[in-house]
């Protein structure tokens, strides 16, 4: 189920509506809704319509004026100083830069500081109207504290929200309209109407400690850290104090809450400069040349300030303002309380509901959608399997059905682990031999109504490895036994050994064949992001994101899966410049990264990986790591059989000039010139760097579960270290202990151990638990 989508001219009006009943004269309730409208087109749903009942209230309260007797302080040819007496801010603020617009054409710039007013809406609203007139405008408000200041953990400045806005000719206006906070406070509203969890660089709790939950966020968090706050102060200095009616120090002496904020709006004449045609070509010729530059990576175009707003403006124009749940609920409210019949019936459709929800499209998620889809397994027999495994060659023998209706419980009492069955079934022999060695075979039934969704294409992380890695362990042992890798280059004409290791995108080739191959494409979204899974009667309540038009979907389902990965959320560095262009996360191949100095952060095998290929592409690479040199060596050791690691090992040895190891260390910042300050066991240093690699690896990420009882984890380790949080689960079922119908796939799952040579075989007994608890298959015992 996607948002509604509400025409922009009706919503409009019926907020014009609202804004006439609450007492404001028809043209300045025109104003206010304009602006509120202005600010949904462009995507800016913060400062929208969401907006409304707040106002409302604060018009009851008096915090807002509904007529307002805005005077004229003082004034000169360029300079205006204006009281709003609390009007609502779009209204002396279109005033007064209507006035700034006149004196900037009269003698080159205009001014208004404007104090004591009150919410103002996005900014770029007014610095845009100078481009209208062929001018360049500015507009910044300052209000009570929200933000805290860099260092700090309790709200001491404003975000100070800014505009500049600049008339181009061939493309869209340039207008940056942003806060000086990492996120707009408006934002944690829009996320709570979504009902999905904020970053947690957002903002803090009041307790100044993190939170993702953006119910509970109320200290915002400066952009940049100091230059964000520094800016925020710089603000504070241009408008309240210099309206002589500071925000700051009385709200932080008294703690007491004030509904008021101070701004200034400015318009500047190009032409006194320049002709003002020249200058719009100028313009267009800079972002002409800013566009055709080499693309970072994951970026498919490079943007202008505002045209994001602008290509959301045509979408949203064209096809009605999306609605969130959270601010449907809200213009509800105001028609209600206002008594407004409005042309508008605001509703929620019904959540699109399917028997089971999939969450994740790896190597978890993927072979648990076609088994879903009809692909249920038989014995067949084998005879490496028979002579091998007689016990058990005799008992499935007896049975003549699917696998997937043998008594699960029962196995496990026998001592048979069904994960490990179906492992041995798929893979007898650890090598492959022949696709008759194979001990099941599959036949089609009808499908299960199931829905799979993904952040990403199908395949889960091997989608984000780098191009050329090779995987840890012999090709076959990441297929599914439903179509063999050698069934896959046969019928495609590949010629390969499957017992070899295999590359990156011929494991991914063969991933993202499999939904048109068995005819499960209609049944699975990509590019979706799950934000939160909540209970739903006896089942699940699951919201989405789109993750390219942000378009929120809700479902419901009576099973869930979770097979998101042990890295569906990636670590952050947590120090100051993680968000610097030349910072990436992602590491594909050499040729991304020009320059001579990478600095590559981890210390486990994906990093392994980046810091040996970039050294033998020439590079001067320091590899940073946090854990000890006693503890990377024997993972280096141990994997001696990986060609890689043989070559990071010769590396190492050497020792090479160009390859630094750096144990036990950690980033504390990096500065936007490619200074990257370390610390070692107390010791610090710098070294510079054209590019900075993390390589960090992620967590397991159960925080998308909102309103269950506590789900039990247990943490797995290999060899070398902690890898992932295992949800407790029934060992016949993989069905979690505490949430009924909810199944953790593949990694996520107690016990399974960390190849998808292990972990395959959990898709059957989930397949099995639901299929039999749905009535769809009986429980059939030899």
């Amino acid at each position: 189920m996607s948002d509604p989508r509400i025409d922009a001219a009706t919503l409009e009006a019926f907020t014009k509506d609202c804004f006439v009943r609450a007492g404001l004269p028809e043209a300045d309730a025109a104003i206010e809704a304009e602006v509120l409208i202005w600010a949904n087109l462009r995507g800016v749903d913060s400062h929208g319509v969401q907006r409304i009942p707040s106002y409302l209230d604060n018009l009851e309260k008096g915090w807002m004026n509904a007529t307002p007797d805005i005077k004229i302080l003082k004034e000169s040819p360029a300079v205006l100083y204006m009281d709003a007496d609390k009007a609502m801010g779009p209204i002396p603020t279109v005033q007064a830069m209507n006035a700034v617009i006149e004196k900037a054409k009269q003698v080159g710039i205009g001014w208004c500081l404007i104090r004591n007013v009150t919410h103002q809406g996005a900014m770029g609203y007014y610095s845009e109207m100078a481009v209208a007139e062929g001018l360049a405008g500015i507009a910044v408000v300052c209000s009570p504290p929200n933000m805290a200041p860099f260092g700090a953990k309790a709200a001491g400045l404003h975000n100070s929200p800014i505009a500049f806005s600049f008339p181009t000719s061939k493309h869209k206006t340039v207008t940056l309209d942003m806060a000086t906070s990492v996120a707009a406070g408006g934002k944690l509203s829009v996320a709570s109407d979504k009902r999905v969890p904020i970053p947690v660089e957002w903002a803090l709790a009041p307790d100044g400690s993190e939170t993702t939950d953006p119910d509970v966020a109320s200290i915002l968090r400066p952009a940049g850290g100091p230059k964000g706050s520094g800016l925020a102060m710089v603000f504070q200095c241009l408008t309240s104090l210099m309206a002589n009616n500071p925000l700051i120090v009385p709200v932080l002496k008294s703690g007491e809450k004030i509904h008021n904020q101070n701004s200034f709006v400015a318009a500047i004449d190009i032409s006194f400069f320049i002709n003002v045609d020249d200058y719009r070509s100028l313009l267009d010729e800079t972002i002409d040349e800013l566009k055709a530059l080499p693309k970072a990576d994951g970026h498919e175009e490079i943007m202008m300030p505002g045209e994001p707003e602008y290509r959301t403006f045509d979408d949203r124009s064209a096809n009605g303002i999306p609605l969130p749940p959270g601010t449907v609920e809200k213009l509800q409210e105001a028609a209600q309380r206002l008594d407004l019949t409005s042309p508008v019936e605001f509703h929620v459709s019904e959540p699109e509901h399917h028997k089971v929800i999939i969450v994740g499209g790896g190597p978890a998620g993927l072979p648990l959608a076609v088994v879903l889809g009809g692909q249920w397994p038989y014995y067949q027999g084998a005879s490496l399997f028979e002579s091998r495994y007689q016990d058990l060659h005799a008992f499935l023998s007896q049975h003549s059905g699917t696998l997937l209706s043998l008594d699960l419980p029962d196995l496990v009492r026998r001592g048979i682990a069904p994960a490990d069955l179906f492992r041995l079934l798929h893979h007898p022999g650890k090598k492959f031999r022949g696709l008759n060695e194979v001990a099941y075979t599959f036949q089609s039934h009808d499908p299960v109504d199931y829905l799979l969704l993904t952040r990403e294409e199908v395949g889960g992380l091997w989608n984000n490895v780098p191009k050329n890695l090779l995987t840890l362990s012999p090709g076959q042992w990441m297929e599914f036994g439903f179509y063999p890798l050698q069934q896959w280059a046969d019928e495609n004409g590949i010629d390969f050994d499957v017992n070899d290791l295999i590359i990156k995108h011929r494991l991914i080739d063969y991933y993202h064949s499999i939904p048109e191959r068995f005819g499960q494409t209609d049944r699975i979204r990509t590019h979706t992001n799950v934000t939160s899974i909540e209970p739903h009667g006896s089942g699940f309540l699951v919201t989405s994101e789109d993750a390219h038009s942000g378009e929120i979907s809700t479902y419901t389902s009576e099973h869930l899966v979770y097979a998101a990965g042990q890295r569906c959320s990636l670590r952050e560095l947590g120090a100051p410049g993680q968000d610097l262009p030349f910072v990436t996360n992602r590491y594909d191949q050499p040729e991304d990264f020009p320059g001579d100095r990478v600095v590559v952060v981890g210390g486990g095998r994906s990093a392994d990986w980046a810091a040996t290929e970039l050294h033998d592409a020439g590079k001067h690479v320091t590899y940073v790591q946090r854990q000890s040199e006693n503890q990377h060596v024997p993972l280096i050791r141990d994997s001696l059989y990986l060609p890689y690691y043989a070559r990071i090992a010769e590396i190492m040895e050497e020792p090479s000039p160009r390859f630094d190891v750096r144990y036990q260390t950690s980033i504390t910042r990096i500065e936007d010139d490619g200074t990257v300050h370390l610390e070692s066991t107390g010791q610090t240093s710098t070294i510079t760097a054209d590019h900075v690699i993390l390589e960090i690896g992620g967590v397991a990420d159960y925080s998308v579960f909102k309103g269950f009882p506590e789900i039990q984890l247990v943490d797995k380790y290999d060899a070398y270290r902690f890898q992932v949080s295992q949800v407790k689960v029934h060992p016949h079922s993989y069905e979690s202990v505490d949430v009924a119908n909810l199944y953790p796939g593949g990694y996520l799952a107690q016990g399974i151990g960390l190849v998808v040579y292990a972990m395959h075989g959990t898709t059957y007994p989930i397949a099995a638990s639901i299929l039999q608890r749905e009535g769809i298959l009986e429980v059939s015992r030899p």
